[in-house]
């Protein structure tokens, strides 16, 4: 898989999260997190986030990396078995 590809995925289960517990992005940004249009580029996968930027987000969003990280695998997981259906 494209290094890319995990960006994107990750970008948009974070939006999901936001978007799930009614979180603008403003909001968020108001957090000591980021502003609006760097949680936007890195919700596009357009942004490649640190480490520490994504546990910020992460926190700000009432979450852990390793909780984004699991629902990416298990994405991942789902989308092959519906390949080799």
């Amino acid at each position: 898989m494209k290094e890319n590809q995990t960006h994107v995925e990750i970008g948009h289960i974070l939006r999901l999260i936001r978007e799930i517990n009614g979180i603008s992005q403003f909001m968020l940004a108001d957090e000591p997190v980021a502003n609006s249009t760097y949680l936007s580029s890195v919700e596009r996968g357009c942004n490649k986030v640190s480490i520490n930027k994504f546990d910020q987000i992460c926190n700000g969003l009432g979450s852990t990396p390793d909780d984004i990280l699991r629902i990416n695998s298990c994405m991942r997981l789902s989308a092959s078995r519906e390949i080799d259906a």
